[in-house]
């Protein structure tokens, strides 16, 4: 039927077949000309001034704008010219090269006037920061991290952002400068002038600064949960195959209406779902591999779309909706936003997505203490030498080492003050957890980058995180985001285990943390890694946490010596947590007879040696103090407090200062917490108490 004249579709009919492809430079940018057309020639933007009324007038388009017209235009006449004022200021190289960049951009998308008018005013604050250097960049190549770091420091707080990101949108588009990390560039914090410094609560000031143990132990299991889950989907990929499905493998020229295996499948939920998950897992394999059965589309398109025509022939919705439903429960929307068409379950089952290389920089902000900067700096190659390559050559460590006391070096910068900036040196030990994710991320990203983390729109993505999981604080309120600068070291403690045990889905292990961290006595000690047996078994460290700001203020340290086992001396008197060097003579002050009996106060004494063997004491002793300290807090407090202060220093002392203490002192704790939780004790009941 001919449609009328009101409902008939007009085409846009190009006058030629053939594309036409931009010039490009020896930069690989299109070829400089003074002015650009918008992708759609709604505007036409000069970078010098039109060399005549023809360049401001075109009958093919005849409400085209003119953006820096120079004298031409309708409003300012002066406004700032890229070329023509850059050229003045940093060189003709680096104002064409700015100049091209743009010009790619409004190839790719029809800009605004706006946009425009914000990218000119960035680029006019960086060269105008650039020509007050003594030693400027002579071309765009030689533009530095530290001149764009430099040159927003100079900016306010949010007109540093915004020019940040426009900033941001062109250098992506340069074949050299878009490597450049400007992620890991911290802009300064926005600050407010405060009247009477006497109204200001300053310790409320530093409580709120960092998460407190319950978020952050959230953030953390969160965190294992989507690393688990992406090693599940990585195994998935290596062990699916044809032979392996037998029957239930699904060929695609057998997609079809009259295959009755799809429809078992679909009708026998979740196990048919999961059958039908090992196919994909296969195609997704084939396209990784670069196998196509079909040139126009991947396998799992061709297999998905192929799926819906027979339920749809067949009528067979509701169950190809709860295989899809299936499907988008695998993941969320890490864009932001609980819509399910927003999760991309080929790119999280592929490992495409951001998923586990968000979890995965979480997890190393927590377990390392590093802020976010530093990290985002750690470089995948250095000196033409891979990060697994580069070992811990301060410790001795080489390729001989044995695995267990060989660890590798990873380096980042941290900015320092106004230009200056300093290097922070992490050792990982190759036998960590963090090592490992660390391979693992390897295994999936892209060999040849720059950085280990490259994470678009962050922020974004840490809001969608929390989102997702619904984080809730201290107060029972929920988290808008997580704010990378207020993550610190944290260590769950032993009731942990039991929590996170055999743990199915996502929703589920939310709600074994909130009830926990609501209605039980959840343990956040300071020295315990947490052991998370579920989809994966993986045994989960988080290093010792430096000592507590009240521990610096009570100068409560452990005051003996950490002994390697080689330096052990038959003089010694052994006692319950550590050797004693001279009985008769302790340090502590406290009244003895002729040999001092005063166990629980040894730790705090000079006398004591610590060695490996006496790490498990320790920390059954530290777990009995927190018992005393969660059964009657104001007793302990007056009695036994000082001693739990100087035992946790102990295990740190002793994990920083012996050449196998992150090991040690592991392996010490979990022997610790068995015999806790089975009741085989290792040490006498806590008799002592009063002051050191």
């Amino acid at each position: 039927m001919a449609k009328s004249k009101k409902t008939k579709i007009k085409l846009s009919i190009p006058d030629s077949k053939v594309a036409t492809l931009p010039v490009v430079d020896v930069n690989g940018l299109p070829k400089y000309k003074h002015y650009t057309d918008s992708l759609y020639h709604s505007v036409r933007l000069f970078f010098e001034e039109p060399k005549s009324t023809d360049e401001v007038t075109d009958s093919r388009y005849p409400r085209k704008s003119y953006f820096r017209a120079a004298k031409y235009s309708t409003g300012k006449k002066d406004a700032f010219l890229m070329v023509r004022d850059g050229k003045e200021l940093v060189g003709y190289e680096i104002a064409t090269t700015f100049a091209q960049l743009t010009i790619k951009k409004m190839s790719l998308a029809d800009i605004s006037k706006s946009t425009l008018g914000k990218i000119h005013s960035t680029i006019n604050s960086l060269f105008g920061f650039l020509s007050t250097l003594e030693s400027p960049p002579t071309s765009a190549d030689k533009l530095s991290m530290e001149h764009v770091s430099r040159w927003l420091s100079t900016l306010t707080t949010n007109t540093a952002k915004t020019y940040k990101s426009h900033f941001k949108t062109l250098v992506d588009l340069h074949p050299t400068l878009s490597k450049r990390n400007l992620t890991a560039i911290k802009l300064k914090e926005k600050t407010t002038s405060v009247r009477d410094l006497s109204k200001v609560d300053l310790d409320k000031l530093k409580e709120e600064y960092d998460y407190s143990d319950k978020e952050l132990i959230q953030i953390l299991a969160y965190a294992f949960y989507e690393i688990e889950q992406a090693q599940r989907h990585f195994n998935a990929l290596e062990k699916s195959s044809e032979i392996g499905l037998g029957d239930d493998f699904i060929p695609l020229n057998n997609v079809k209406m009259s295959n009755k295996k799809i429809f078992e499948l679909l009708e026998s939920g979740n196990e048919g779902h999961e059958k039908l998950l090992k196919n994909i897992y296969i195609y997704i394999r084939n396209e990784r591999n670069g196998i196509r059965h079909t040139p126009y589309s991947s396998d799992l398109n061709y297999f998905m779309a192929r799926l819906r025509t027979a339920c749809s022939r067949k009528n067979k919705y509701n169950h190809l909706d709860s295989f899809m439903d299936f499907l988008y429960s695998l993941g969320w929307a890490i864009t932001g936003g609980k819509t399910e068409s927003k999760v991309k379950y080929a790119s999280i089952l592929s490992l495409q997505s951001d998923h586990h290389e968000l979890a995965i920089l979480l997890y190393t902000l927590i377990t390392t203490g590093l802020n976010l900067e530093t990290v985002l700096d750690w470089r995948v190659r250095v000196n033409d030498k891979l990060w697994y390559d580069i070992f811990d050559v301060e410790l001795g460590v080489t390729s001989k080492t044995p695995s267990r006391d060989k660890s590798i070096v990873l380096v980042g910068k941290k900015a320092k003050g106004y230009g200056s900036s300093k290097f922070i040196s992490t050792p990982v030990k190759i036998n960590s957890p963090l090592y490992n994710y660390l391979k693992f991320l390897d295994s999936n990203r892209n060999a040849d980058r720059t950085f280990f983390f490259n994470i678009s729109d962050l922020h974004r993505k840490l809001t969608a995180f929390a989102l997702n999981y619904n984080i809730v604080d201290d107060s029972g309120a929920s988290l808008k985001s997580i704010e990378t600068r207020r993550i610190r070291k944290v260590f769950a403690g032993h009731k942990l285990l039991r929590l996170l045990k055999d743990v199915k889905n996502a929703d589920e292990l939310i709600a074994k943390l909130k009830d926990a961290l609501n209605h039980s006595q959840f343990d956040t000690t300071l020295f315990s890694y947490i052991l998370k047996s579920g989809v994966g078994n993986l045994v989960i460290n988080s290093a010792i946490v430096a000592l507590t700001s009240d521990l610096l203020e009570k100068a409560l340290t452990f005051q003996g010596k950490i002994k390697e086992d080689g330096e052990r001396s038959s003089d010694t008197h052994k006692v319950y947590l550590c050797d004693c060097s001279d009985p008769s003579n302790p340090s502590h002050e406290l009244p003895i007879a002729v040999s001092c009996r005063k166990y629980d106060m040894c730790l705090g004494c000079e006398r004591s040696e610590v060695y490996s063997e006496h790490l498990p004491a320790i920390c059954y002793r530290i777990m009995q103090y927190e018992n005393k300290q969660s059964s009657d807090p104001e007793i302990f407090k007056v009695t036994l407090e000082d001693r739990l202060y100087i035992a946790r220093d102990t295990i740190d002392k002793f994990r920083i200062r012996h050449q196998n203490g992150v090991e040690l002192v592991e392996l010490a704790y979990e022997q610790a917490n068995n015999a806790m939780q089975n009741e085989t004790p290792l040490l006498p009941p806590i008799l002592q108490t009063g002051g050191i």
